[in-house]
């Protein structure tokens, strides 16, 4: 499509897609598509398409919470994210602005 720009990148068959209509760096996206490659595994334990079907919602969070209102944000450690993820599912819900 004309004005939208795709980079992707390709783990265990599996291909990983950033599109784009802006002008964005190439390594930015290509460095994103590595990190959520290398997070997923490390949740999922296997990359697959059907680990990642199985666990859709785990996928579904962690996209949610790397990449906000279309920007990447910075996770520096698993456990970090980990943390966030649990905050946000056990006690969102009765304590909205506890954490995260």
């Amino acid at each position: 499509m004309e004005g939208i720009n795709y980079l992707y990148i390709k783990k265990n068959g599996l291909f990983f897609v950033f599109t784009t209509r802006d002008n964005v760096s190439p390594s930015l996206g290509l460095e994103l598509l590595t990190r959520l490659t290398k997070l997923f595994k490390d949740y999922l334990g296997i990359l697959s398409e059907e680990s990642i079907r199985t666990n859709f919602i785990l996928v579904y969070e962690l996209l949610d919470e790397i990449i906000d209102f279309g920007y990447p944000q910075v996770c520096h450690n698993h456990r970090q994210c980990a943390y966030r993820l649990l905050c946000r599912a056990s006690s969102h819900a009765a304590h909205p602005l506890l954490c995260c």
